[in-house]
């Protein structure tokens, strides 16, 4: 091989694995974002608990010292 053809090879190769990196940095960043989305919804889903939590302990509260208070008389 003479310098220009191990050039060409040398630059063949470069651009194949500028390829599979840009292929494996898309792949990253579409990962990167779904995992975004879904930290997202579980921040949501874990908030949306703790209200419905409060609302069911509240109301069970309330039904409990309105049963107490109906038999207590």
């Amino acid at each position: 091989m003479d310098e220009r053809q191990l050039q060409e090879h040398l630059d063949s190769r470069f651009d194949g694995l500028d390829r599979k990196l840009e292929r494996v940095e898309a792949k990253l960043d579409n990962h990167l974002e779904r995992l975004s989305r879904a930290e997202a919804s579980i921040e949501w889903l874990k908030g949306n608990v703790k209200i419905v939590t409060t609302i069911i302990l509240t109301v069970a509260g309330f039904l409990a010292a309105s049963l107490f208070n109906i038999l207590g008389k």
